[in-house]
């Protein structure tokens, strides 16, 4: 594994964080059950929220994989530590 700093790690989880809001933002108003939403949009309801629930699974995973990484990154520096200093 290459060594990829903590700043990295967090860019990365807030560029997924942009495109999942990237997502989200067309489809929001699409999620109302009225005449125009169902007759008249662009999406169904149905699909918007599948959009949405789409936008959020990806912030779930980005957010899995930012703990993953950012936990990887202080157990190898604490390991690096106890190394030099003990």
């Amino acid at each position: 594994m290459s060594h990829i700093s903590t700043k990295t790690v967090r860019k990365e989880f807030e560029n997924a964080i942009s495109t999942a809001l990237r997502i989200y933002g067309p489809v929001r108003h699409d999620c109302v059950w009225n005449y125009e939403s169902i007759n008249e949009s662009t999406f169904h309801p149905r699909v918007a929220f599948k959009v949405v629930g789409l936008a959020f699974l990806s912030i779930v995973a980005a957010w899995e994989e930012y703990i993953e990484n950012s936990f990887l990154r202080y157990m190898g520096w604490r390991k690096i530590r106890i190394l030099i200093f003990t």
